[in-house]
């Protein structure tokens, strides 16, 4: 069977912006960080996001220097040594493994979290909403990967047009000084 190409730009782009789940991690994540380093948290955001986008100039640069299959096995492997790339392929490995039942994990939380708020269902077990969020996952990798790369342009895009309206909503309630919860402890 030869190969052929079937995804775009836009396609060949989405696979590993679904992989970083930006939306997940920003919503996820943002919550539970921001107690730790409190009103440094948007710093430590944008140094994160600095170091991301300089191990990805660092990869883009090694592709150019080496043309070899083996992803990170092979950059790190012919910098600092193969002991090193062999240390990066299992940490990626554990990458591999852990990241799709986190994010199944993610996807029963936030309907969880939705039914809930809505009012359509107050007491939803996690467990079958993993179980069909997980069949839902297959069903798009089943049917090829022009879908499921359509598919997580279109969530993400939907994910961020969210993120943006709860931010203005969040600066125009500040603005107004129509604050809800609790009153800030942190002066």
């Amino acid at each position: 069977m030869p190969l052929r190409r079937t995804l775009g730009f836009l396609g060949t782009a989405a696979l590993p912006i679904g992989g970083m789940a930006p939306t997940l991690a920003m919503s996820v994540t943002g919550v539970q960080v921001v107690h730790l380093p409190g009103r440094a948290a948007p710093l430590a955001y944008l140094l994160a996001g600095a170091a991301v986008l300089l191990i990805g100039l660092g990869f883009a640069r090694l592709s150019t220097a080496f043309s070899h299959a083996g992803s990170v096995y092979a950059f790190v492997g012919k910098t600092p040594g193969p002991g090193a790339g062999f240390v990066a392929t299992l940490m990626l490995l554990g990458n591999y493994i852990v990241f799709p039942p986190v994010s199944v994990l993610g996807m029963a939380a936030f309907t969880q979290a939705f039914l809930r708020h809505t009012g359509i269902v107050t007491g939803a077990d996690w467990l079958p909403i993993a179980l069909i969020s997980w069949a839902l996952v297959w069903r798009l990798v089943w049917r090829g990967i022009s879908l499921t790369a359509r598919s997580v342009i279109a969530v993400e895009a939907v994910s961020l047009l969210l993120i943006t309206a709860l931010i203005v909503v969040i600066f125009v309630r500040l603005g107004t000084g129509k604050r809800s919860g609790p009153p800030n402890p942190d002066p």
